[in-house]
Formats: structure tokens, sequence, C-alpha cells
């Protein structure tokens, strides 16, 4: 009889406690105190996933020109965080996932908030491609490649999340095919309180001078911008 008669996962032997990754984080959110419960399997240093920030030069063009301060202002707070920073010209997601590929045969995830997925499903971002939208789906997601989408909100405040994301009539059943195959994913762990951060808002705030965007960015965020009086900090 045919069928699955035996089957096996691992599980990394290492642990980290709860508290320690609720303690990282109460910055953001002060109920993660109550939450940091157990512990969680971790990987090893030779098992474990590299998490990289990608900015593309791409998005930072303006008028033709690359915007050198805004750029490299990106960048720098990134790395204070402890995260690679991988700055590519790249405009269409899968040219990026055939980059990284170069370098692993491991699986790869790909995050993105659902406000900044737009483009995605924009045929126009397609043309010259014989295949057009379709040649570029199969290409993002060849072998393990996926995308977690992580809810925001719009510019009106309206939560948008994978399940009312707006995709063009046609192209709705294409983003079923995805959804069904687990190539698009929603992000399964989100911080409600994040939803609803602005950078627009913070700018704001930040040309202000000291104010509550302060406890909405992480300590060293916040200490670069006051110090090299970046986004228009006062000084």
């Amino acid at each position: 009889m045919a069928g699955i008669s035996a089957y096996g996962a691992y599980v990394p032997r290492l642990r980290l406690a709860r508290s320690a990754i609720a303690a990282a984080h109460q910055w953001s959110d002060p109920s993660f105190k109550g939450k940091g419960k157990g512990e969680r399997a971790i990987a090893n240093w030779d098992e474990d996933a590299i998490t990289m920030a990608e900015i593309s030069m791409a998005n930072l063009i303006t008028g033709g020109e690359v915007d050198d301060e805004e750029f490299l202002t990106r960048v720098d707070l990134v790395a204070a965080l402890g995260y690679h920073v991988l700055v590519s010209d790249y405009l269409r997601m899968f040219s990026l996932r055939s980059w990284i590929r170069r370098y692993t045969q491991k699986p790869i995830g790909i995050v993105a908030k659902s406000t900044d997925i737009n483009y995605l499903f924009d045929e126009s971002y397609y043309e010259g491609l014989e295949g057009g939208i379709l040649e570029a789906m199969g290409k993002l997601f060849a072998d393990d490649t996926r995308m977690f989408v992580y809810p925001s909100a719009d510019a009106d405040g309206n939560l948008v999340t994978l399940d009312n994301f707006p995709v063009p009539e046609h192209l709705k059943l294409l983003l079923e095919h995805l959804r069904s195959n687990h190539h698009i994913e929603p992000s399964e762990e989100v911080v409600e309180q994040h939803i609803h951060y602005s950078f627009e808002n913070w700018l704001k705030q930040i040309r202000e001078g000291r104010g509550d965007w302060e406890d909405q960015v992480p300590e060293a965020v916040r200490d670069i911008i006051v110090e090299r009086k970046l986004f228009g900090f006062p000084g």
C-alpha cells in the first residue's frame, strides 16, 4: 500500500531562553516582558541562517541621481543593529534571488512589507521579458524560495495584509496559486504596534528634536540620529 511509512525531523540541540528574547524587544513593546516563557531551539554557527537587509540603489534614484547621503545613512543605521547590509542595483526581485542563489543552495526567504510589494504584480516592471510576469514569478520562486509578507498601514492608516492586498483582477488567480503552493505567505510573528509606525511621521518628529520617536526606534539608531544630526535633527 502506497503512503508515508515513516518521517523524521531535526531540531537543533542549542536552546535560547524566551525571556532573553523578550528583554531584547521591550524597547518596542513593554508587554513582551510577560511573554518570555520557556525556551526555543536555536541553530549553531554552522547551521544558522544569514539575515541580510537589502538596499537597492534603484529605489533611491531621484531625477537620475542617487542621493548619497540618504543611501549611506540607511546603510549605517541597519548595520548599527548588527545586520548584514546588501547593496544592490536590482529593480526586479528575481534578479536579487538569482544573485543570492549563486552563493547558497539553502532555502531563501524574502521578507517584505505588504505596502512595499505593489511592484511585484505591476506588469510594467517586466517589459522586455518574453514570458512577462509569469516568467518573472517562475524565476523568483524557483527551487526553495519563499516570500513572507508583513502587514503594514497605508498612507491613510488602513491595514494592508496579504488577504486584502490590492491585486489587479486578472492577476488574482496568480496570487492565489502562489499562496496555495506556499511561495508567498503571511508573516507569522507580528508586533501590532510596529504596523502603525510611519517613517514619514518619524521624520516630522525628528526635525522637531527630542520626542516620542526616540522610544519607537532601537537605542543604537536613536543615538546615531542624534549624534550625527540625521534627517534634519536640530543641532
